[in-house]
């Protein structure tokens, strides 16, 4: 099989001309299809979840159909551990290096994309003994994508906690409400989640108590030093398919995908009892404060994050280290208008 440079060239100016994630890994897909095509490509992600590996489908492709499952949509019932998975599949993703499966026929063609570790495992199934004469250049190709990949992270992701950051959120969050718009098949486990017990998408601001007296104490290192830490905790706390981003200073947001009230509450919950719970070096102790709300159809980002961060003023003007929900707030008529003065010490 010869691949020509004119068919690689014209990829990889189709796929670094794209920003969206979704886009450019189905850019990926049709691209690798055109130039080896087989019988079918198949694309798995490669999650870790609690230290341990899991592959998830997300890409189909093949003449007649393509199936692609955004990663916003990703739970764990739809992964397979990696320790169930054939000798062959764990080893690429151990090793990074692409393998050939098969008779020398129709084989399967497992290709990699590594970020460092791998990330996306590309199958194409029923490829002729050929095709692997053009693995050199098919990895070259995926390491441009890759490539792409890291600078869209630099982009997208906060540079000291390595967690999303408000631009991103703000993408995310339009992706969110037009998935909800959406009925087909493509969207049908996220719709199932949404109906069962009136499950519903939620937005949380996080913000760190006291964080200023924790520079002016122990000074910035031992701060960004809790940042980091803390947004691990965070995120060891929360499922796959929630997104945890860093708007700056000391405040979070979380974003939980379809998840019923009373569960929705516990979540929240939970991520403050594990930050109560940690010690900090030298630092200590350390909570946080946490306001959160529904998120009603239709809605923009700034109504949401406003009602967010009314319910955050009010746990902060009341206590701190609690969880308050804006309608409920609403309901008790305690409503949750912040102070026109001076905030720094609330904060």
């Amino acid at each position: 099989m010869r691949i020509t440079a004119k068919a690689m060239l014209d990829i990889v100016l189709n796929l670094t001309r794209l920003r969206d994630r979704d886009a450019l890994e189905l850019g990926l897909a049709a691209g690798l299809y055109g130039l080896v095509r087989p019988q079918r490509l198949s694309g798995w992600r490669v999650v870790e979840q609690q230290g341990e590996k899991h592959l998830a489908q997300c890409l189909q492709f093949d003449e007649e159909s393509q199936l692609h499952v955004p990663e916003i949509q990703l739970d764990m019932d739809q992964m397979q551990p990696l320790q169930h998975w054939p000798a062959a599949w764990r080893e690429v993703c151990e090793s990074g290096l692409p393998q050939c499966i098969g008779d020398g026929q129709d084989d399967t063609l497992l290709l990699p994309v590594c970020l460092p570790h791998p990330i996306l495992l590309i199958q194409l199934h029923g490829v002729a003994a050929a095709t692997q004469q053009a693995i050199p250049e098919l990895q070259g190709l995926l390491q441009v994508y890759a490539n792409h990949l890291r600078m869209l992270d630099y982009a997208e992701k906060d540079t000291l906690t390595g967690l999303l950051n408000r631009k991103t959120f703000e993408t995310h969050f339009n992706k969110l409400l037009a998935l909800e718009s959406i009925s087909d098949e493509k969207n049908q486990r996220f719709h199932q989640r949404k109906r069962h017990d009136g499950a519903a998408l939620w937005l949380a601001e996080i913000d760190i108590d006291f964080f200023k007296s924790i520079n002016d104490r122990f000074g910035h290192l031992y701060g960004d030093e809790v940042l980091l830490l803390l947004s691990g905790i965070l995120k060891r706390q929360l499922r796959l398919q929630d997104n945890l981003y860093r708007f700056g200073g000391e405040e979070f947001v979380v974003v939980l995908s379809p998840t019923p009230d009373d569960d929705a509450q516990r979540v929240f919950e939970r991520l403050r009892q594990a930050v109560q719970e940690h010690v900090f070096p030298q630092v200590g102790k350390v909570t946080v404060s946490i306001g959160y709300t529904r998120i009603q159809a239709g809605a923009d980002a700034s109504t949401v994050l406003g009602a967010a961060d009314g319910a955050l003023y009010y746990a902060k003007q009341h206590g701190r280290n609690q969880c308050c929900n804006y309608a409920t707030l609403l309901q008790q008529h305690l409503t949750p208008e912040k102070h026109q003065g001076n905030d720094a010490e609330l904060f």
